[in-house]
């Protein structure tokens, strides 16, 4: 037997929360009787045990009164508790984990906080507008309305298993976890709805806006906050392989624009085309290409990409997050000289638009 002195020494457990056990029905010792060395506590090898799986399960933060549930029924399974709790701790560190990068994310496309973390990046949306109108937005769409109730549950059940899996990434998966889950998204969105090839990021992000399913499933299973979070993961996926695959295409151009620029132009017209193209505007397909106020948009989208890529890079804290190895090699300087490159073509592919508008004598003022 113990006294409540000797059980603090042993356990680390204060008199204070020894008490509150006592006076909630958690933990009650034998006591020595009336009279017997002052009607002592005494804590018998059972009550040590007990409070050891005490110690444990508030470790896991469950609540008092569900320990008491725990303890007090002998067919409650806690290896099975115990998972169940762990998953709900990944979730709540994972929801808090994703405010913090919600917020970079909304800075980073340069959208105002509060509208952001209400309406997400209105940037964005403006952007998904060049393909709304395709082809390929307009099959997504047709293919997730085509869905019967019979075909429902068998086209959204690998989805719930990957939206329940993104929601629990725990801390020591990092990225690598994000990046995992996002894949296994891409791969399900390329047989479920369109190419992602095709759709690029745009064109998930427009038929993911526009229809209601999709989202409604993947907040049934993560909350409220799912369907942003997911944007958000595959923005940064997005971002991280595009920084990777156009890197040393980018460093070109900033190198060259300190000494050719004409020859700097050049790369970034093909640049432009790559970036559009894995964003999901592409120029093949787009019978508007040939229109100069569409190539001033397509600057803008690779313009913005490049803003963005340099809010990542210049954000040291998130950068080894989504880089922990150190495999982006771009660095702010590069990233200005490109947006100062995109830039000058604007300038002058707006001005060539205007001319050309002049001389079909239209009228320009106003």
């Amino acid at each position: 037997m113990w006294t409540v002195g000797e059980v603090e020494a042993m356990t680390g457990v204060t008199r204070a929360m020894l008490r509150d056990y006592d006076e909630k029905g958690l933990l009650c010792p034998m006591k020595t009787g009336e009279g017997i060395s002052n009607n002592r506590k005494l804590y018998s090898e059972d009550d040590i045990e007990r409070l050891k799986r005490i110690v444990v399960l508030r470790a896991y933060d469950f609540k008092l009164k569900e320990i008491k549930a725990i303890l007090d029924d002998d067919k409650a399974g806690m290896i099975g508790l115990l998972e169940a709790k762990i998953e709900e701790i990944k979730r709540e560190e994972n929801r808090l984990r994703n405010l913090i990068l919600f917020a970079k994310f909304v800075d980073i496309t340069d959208t105002e906080l509060f509208e952001g973390l209400a309406c997400g990046p209105s940037d964005i949306d403006a952007f998904a507008d060049m393909v709304r109108e395709t082809p390929v937005y307009q099959e997504g769409i047709a293919r997730i309305e085509g869905y019967s109730e019979e075909e429902f549950d068998e086209v959204f059940e690998e989805l719930v298993d990957i939206i329940n899996d993104l929601s629990t990434i725990g801390e020591e998966e990092g990225f690598a976890g994000v990046e995992r889950q996002i894949e296994r998204f891409c791969a399900w969105w390329d047989e479920r709805i369109v190419p992602i090839s095709e759709s690029g990021y745009l064109g998930f992000w427009a038929i993911f806006e526009d229809d209601s399913l999709i989202s409604a499933v993947v907040e049934e299973v993560g909350g409220e906050a799912a369907s942003g979070d997911l944007q958000m993961s595959a923005f940064y996926v997005w971002m991280k392989r595009l920084a990777l695959e156009l890197g040393p295409k980018i460093s070109e151009v900033a190198k060259h624009a300190q000494s050719d620029i004409i020859l700097a132009a050049d790369e970034a017209t093909s640049l432009v085309f790559d970036i559009c193209e894995r964003m999901g505007v592409s120029s093949e397909e787009d019978s508007r290409v040939g229109d100069m106020a569409i190539k001033v948009e397509m600057v803008e989208l690779a313009s913005s990409v490049i803003d963005y890529l340099a809010g990542i890079v210049e954000d040291e804290e998130l950068r080894k997050y989504l880089d922990p190895k150190g495999a982006i090699t771009l660095n702010g300087n590069e990233l200005a000289g490109m947006r100062a490159v995109l830039s000058l073509m604007g300038s002058a592919e707006a001005r060539e638009e205007a001319d050309g508008l002049e001389r079909d004598g239209l009228d320009l003022e106003g």
